[in-house]
């Protein structure tokens, strides 16, 4: 009898991010710092007799629990292996959703890990796949290999970077959730070029000064960001094209500190990186 598989399923925090053009089919081109957090969603997968998907945790109530990437993934998998054994998913929801954490290309690339562990399939196969699903799911993928990575083209052009050392991070964001969607649709300015650090010079407090060049248009669609963003004061930012605002520390216990002083009519974490 083949076991539980559990994976957990890091949210990821965009430290900043550049638009560096539009492709003919209407996609953004980015260039974007990642970090992963130890906010994850825990995802356990078991072949049974029928197929089921269960949801819980804390944003569990949030989520649909007919339509994810959960059932995304899986049937995508399924109709490029041919691997059709039914499995037992249970999604442990604690990433809110459009938010700007790639909640749900977490879950997405999860569910492709663990089915591989079933059905091996190379490398390459799993990427082309995880992009079917969503721009930002291959990034996603790699989070059990890399701490910190560079995003460039739709999200699918990406360079693992080392590792930074443990930081305190904290996320804030108004309980009114922000589809990745509508911000990039409201989106309409296009940038000048502009020169990311090199890759072996990558520092993440220095990476958040470069921006995100989506915070105007988040602004005017939840202008509670810009009250965040006051409070969180330096090295903070947005994360994506959701409305999670994030601030890094030295360490931890120092973002548990801040975290107090939130006030409880936002949704906030504190933890570190992945």
């Amino acid at each position: 009898m083949t076991p539980p598989i559990t994976i957990l399923a890091p949210a990821k925090i965009n430290l900043n991010l550049r638009i560096t053009g539009r492709r003919a089919d209407g996609y953004h081109l980015i260039d974007s710092l990642v970090i992963f957090a130890n906010l994850t969603d825990r995802l356990t997968l078991t072949p049974a007799s029928q197929d089921s998907i269960t949801i819980n945790g804390s944003m569990a109530q949030d989520l649909s629990q007919k339509t994810t990437s959960i059932h995304q993934a899986r049937d995508a998998f399924r109709k490029a292996t041919n691997y059709q054994t039914p499995l037992a998913i249970t999604l442990e929801k604690n990433i809110p959703i459009s938010a700007g954490l790639g909640g749900g290309s977490a879950d997405a690339a999860a569910t492709l890990q663990a089915m591989r562990k079933l059905k091996p399939l190379n490398e390459k196969t799993l990427t082309q796949i995880a992009l079917t699903l969503g721009a930002d799911v291959p990034a996603l993928l790699t989070s059990h290999k890399t701490t910190m990575l560079r995003m460039q083209g739709i999200g699918e052009i990406i360079t693992p970077l080392p590792k930074p050392n443990p930081l305190g991070i904290l996320l804030v964001k108004p309980k009114t959730p922000l589809p990745t969607k509508k911000t990039f649709t409201q989106y309409k300015k296009q940038n000048p070029k502009y020169t990311q650090p090199k890759n072996n010079e990558i520092n993440p407090i220095k990476a958040i000064k470069l921006g995100n060049d989506l915070l105007p248009t988040a602004q005017t669609l939840n202008p509670e960001i810009t009250e965040i963003l006051k409070i969180l004061n330096q090295n903070s930012g947005l994360s994506g094209a959701g409305n999670t605002c994030f601030k890094l520390f030295p360490n931890p216990t120092q973002a548990h500190e801040a975290q107090k002083t939130i006030n409880k009519k936002y949704w906030s974490w504190s933890g570190t990186n992945f």
